[in-house]
């Protein structure tokens, strides 16, 4: 059976969700995330390989690389708040992983239809956090128009493309856009934050391979929970509320976060193809005819 992913998502906004609200405090609450984060960050290289092998061994990768991480260092010298530069991560993943399920070289419109949700997912995001005083710079007239066209785009060719799809298949294709837009709807009444939108992502990313592994290899799922139980454990031991006597300070431990976070997005663009093709096609193989 192949798990759905908008499945995947309800569940991971119900585990970040419960995560949130049984925290003691905030020092639990963020030592979880950052927990989580470290261990995805490392879980993700290690699940990587192939994608690593693919880039090193192709020339034609070095230049593009190179600028991707020193545009990177760029910005986290620079201090691009991490929430921009994550957003641009989280829209990227959320819509561009769908093409796994549905190549656009089997839907005509696809193409349109995914970069119009990137934009709606974005616009979505930036909507949600408004709040914070990183995003203070914000026109927010330019924000909702945005968010308005690009939906209006997004349903158009969903619209279009109804015919193509499976009813399961047509919702997968627009649950998360249903789900941003709700989340901007709540966030008038509820503040949510930035490491509940991140925490998200990273129980999703948690689960999604999980999902995987589970209907096409399950004898990998031992090895798979094991290194995810075991990271997560030496990252919450090692964390503000550790239970060893050596503890990282709350300000070093949350530097650390934005560090790797960096280090984690900058190198997603060159390993991950959840990300549009003006991206992935500097970084996949290159097909050869026979």
């Amino acid at each position: 059976m192949s798990f759905p992913i908008y499945s995947i998502r309800i569940l991971g906004v119900l585990i970040t969700a419960a995560l949130f609200l049984f925290s003691k405090n905030n020092q639990t609450w963020t030592s979880w995330v950052y927990a989580l984060g470290f261990g995805h960050y490392l879980i993700s290289l290690v699940y990587s390989k192939k994608q690593i092998t693919n880039v090193m061994d192709q020339a034609r990768c070095y230049l593009p690389f190179g600028l991707a991480a020193f545009t990177g260092a760029a910005l986290y010298f620079n201090k691009l708040p991490l929430v921009l530069y994550f957003g641009f991560h989280h829209a990227f993943n959320e819509t561009y992983i769908l093409n796994r399920e549905f190549p656009v070289e089997k839907y005509g419109g696809l193409k349109a239809m995914r970069t119009s949700s990137a934009f709606l997912n974005f616009f979505c995001y930036l909507a949600v956090l408004q709040h914070m005083p990183e995003l203070q710079f914000l026109n927010i007239a330019l924000l909702r128009t945005g968010m308005l066209v690009s939906a209006l785009f997004f349903f158009y060719f969903l619209n279009t493309l109804g015919k193509s799809f499976k009813p399961q298949e047509l919702l997968e294709n627009c649950a998360f856009e249903i789900i941003g837009l709700l989340l901007v709807a709540v966030s008038f009444y509820e503040n949510i934050t930035f490491l509940q939108i991140v925490c998200y992502h990273f129980i999703f990313w948690m689960l999604f391979p999980l999902s995987k592994m589970w209907t096409f290899s399950k004898k990998r799922i031992p090895a798979y929970l094991t290194l995810t139980t075991g990271l997560l454990t030496a990252f919450i031991l090692l964390s503000p509320v550790g239970l060893f006597s050596y503890k990282l300070w709350p300000s070093h431990y949350a530097k650390q976060f934005i560090l790797w976070s960096y280090i984690h997005i900058t190198v997603s663009f060159a390993l991950s193809d959840a990300h549009p093709s003006w991206v992935t096609r500097w970084f996949q193989p290159v097909k050869t005819s026979a």
